[in-house]
């Protein structure tokens, strides 16, 4: 039931149909106050670089950990939440991409508490300020290494293997809420602006649920847009890989573009888990006993501890409490 396992697996099924991943992270977190758990500023600051370098010591040494520990970073910048900032991983090939991610979370927290300060993932820990994302960047590649995504002679770019991966992924995509956005906390940021809601895809538009580029050939790929902070990288590789291989496989016809009448995601995580429950492809291709315990795990201590939080409220305090320090 490790999650490393389980991407490992599903990457090794790819690569045994003629397939292989390239990928990268974009990720959200907060810095704040060790003591009081408050943001290091507390103004709207959007990819300002004059706002960013009080910083850059920090990030510097930051980033130099990273390249000793075979971290490739492309960029840093501020987003627009109090103390929110954004890493963004260069593109890689099959497992590297979770475990460059896995570094990077837990090399920014220990960092972080040796500054007397604190990283958090957690989704949304201000009921007031914009969320913490966990967007996930793909696209399928051959054994010679070209991009199976990208069709010169389509209108859109795109090819049929991306058209039936892209049809897997809102097929499943109520299980892979469950997976992506895993706290109950994640369903504050979900049918918020510039998140998902529905379960659709279209070119170039964030308001998707998978937004595709399709420039070129080195340029097309899927931006899985579901995953919230919390998310484990390796989850979300692992399902994300699992909806799109079952999509090729059956050759899955692609919904339009912004389907109407696309049905709508989850907006609790008890009815995402429910929805991964009863995802009888998704079940197995993650394996029954992890989904078993996953299941268990979130219904019997965080639905549990957190079942008189009303999400429609501005109170997050008890979900701070419990996912603050933890993600």
């Amino acid at each position: 039931m490790c999650p490393r396992f389980i991407a490992r697996k599903q990457l090794e099924s790819m690569r045994d149909h003629g397939y292989t991943l390239t990928s990268a992270f974009e990720f959200e977190f907060m810095l704040t106050d060790a003591e009081s758990k408050q943001p290091l500023f507390s103004d709207h600051n959007l990819f300002s670089h004059y706002k960013f370098a009080p910083y850059e010591p920090f990030m510097y040494e930051f980033d130099s950990f990273l390249a000793g520990s075979g971290v490739d970073i492309e960029s840093y910048q501020l987003e627009y939440s109090h103390g929110q900032f954004e890493v963004a991983t260069n593109a890689a090939s099959g497992i590297r991409t979770p475990d460059m991610g896995f570094i990077l979370k837990e090399a920014l927290k220990e960092i972080c508490v040796q500054k007397h300060q604190r990283a958090t993932f957690m989704t949304k820990p201000s009921a007031t300020q914009f969320a913490n994302g966990l967007h996930f960047n793909h696209s399928v590649f051959n054994l010679a290494g070209s991009n199976l995504f990208y069709d010169a002679e389509s209108d859109s770019n795109l090819s049929d293997i991306a058209r039936y991966w892209l049809a897997g992924l809102v097929a499943h995509a109520g299980a892979l809420v469950a997976i992506c956005s895993p706290t109950v906390n994640c369903y504050r940021r979900l049918h918020q602006p510039w998140t998902p809601g529905i379960a659709n895809w279209a070119i170039s538009d964030r308001m998707t649920c998978f937004r595709v580029k399709a420039k070129n050939e080195k340029r097309t790929y899927i931006e899985n847009r579901i995953p919230g902070g919390s998310a484990n990288p390796y989850l979300v590789v692992a399902a994300t890989v699992a909806a799109g291989m079952d999509g090729v496989k059956r050759k899955l016809k692609c919904p339009v573009e912004k389907e109407d009448g696309a049905k709508r995601l989850p907006d609790t995580l008890s009815q995402a888990l429910q929805e991964l429950q009863s995802d009888v492809i998704m079940v197995e291709a993650l394996g029954e006993q992890f989904v078993r315990w996953f299941v268990k795990v979130k219904t019997e201590v965080e639905l549990e501890q957190l079942k008189d939080v009303d999400i429609t409220k501005m109170d997050v305090e008890k979900e701070r409490q419990l996912y603050f320090e933890m993600l």
